[in-house]
């Protein structure tokens, strides 16, 4: 189901296929730089090589980078030009550090980082999705729930914040630094203190009462949630740029 921020038209898909070319231009040229070139050429290379693909970023037509109807705080332009000087940034000084150290730095890449965020990091991900959205509905307090489990498993699978989740979901303007504070703060009202679920430990239950399941508890039949009800908080769009807001607010109003 298409969302109800997106535009209908279709956009165009220009910038992602340029980037990409970009990208991959990148790679080639760092593998080449890596087999002799010294760390001052392959600096001053990747940074002619980001500028060129910088300018093309900022020649684009406003068109087709619009995709949505929430009018982004930085441009889209902008964060293609942010995101491919990080990148030329990183791969410029991995090859540097290779050229530098004669030490196969790209492998160590590779190995430590690209390999688990195509295994690993995708299964966290959707471990994640799963015990934060699975047997909840789309009520405004049983979406989603928050999570107090071990320190282990909250830094692999409840990083910034991600353990914190009903509050997040209820004001997600909030900073994940700011989110314990935020559930010590709504525990005082008692309608969030009933409804919300807070989930203790990950499999040995503790004896707190049935607000307070394991992860594998909540994920079971006692805690799936029947209620039909929708909660809609059209209030955000009052505040940010928007296209179309009447088309928005009555896709939502479908929706319930």
């Amino acid at each position: 189901m298409q969302s109800s921020y997106q535009r209908k038209e279709k956009a165009s898909s220009l910038p992602e296929r340029i980037g990409f070319l970009w990208f991959a231009g990148l790679v080639a040229l760092q593998v080449w730089l890596s087999y002799g070139g010294s760390v001052l050429f392959t600096v001053g290379t990747s940074l002619s090589y980001w500028v060129v693909g910088a300018v093309i970023f900022l020649l684009l037509p406003d068109s087709l980078f619009t995709t949505a109807r929430l009018r982004p705080v930085i441009p889209r332009r902008y964060l293609a030009v942010g995101r491919t000087f990080f990148l030329t940034a990183l791969f410029a000084s991995l090859t540097c550090a290779q050229i530098a150290t004669a030490q196969p730095v790209w492998w160590f890449y590779i190995l430590f980082w690209a390999v688990p965020l195509m295994t690993a990091f995708p299964f966290f991900m959707i471990l994640r999705q799963v015990v934060q959205h699975a047997n909840g509905d789309r009520g405004w307090l049983t979406n989603t729930r928050t999570f107090l489990v071990n320190p282990f498993i909250r830094y692999a699978v409840f990083p910034f914040g991600m353990d914190y989740h009903l509050g997040h979901h209820m004001y997600a303007t909030v900073p994940h630094y700011n989110l314990p504070e935020l559930h010590r703060f709504l525990m005082q009202y008692p309608e969030y203190a009933e409804e919300g679920i807070v989930v203790q430990n990950y499999f040995v239950p503790t004896d707190h009462g049935p607000h307070n399941p394991t992860v594998v508890e909540v994920l079971g039949p006692e805690y799936s949630r029947q209620s039909s009800d929708v909660y809609i908080d059209d209030t955000v769009l009052d505040d940010w740029e928007v296209d179309e807001k009447e088309e928005i607010l009555r896709a939502g109003r479908d929706q319930t």
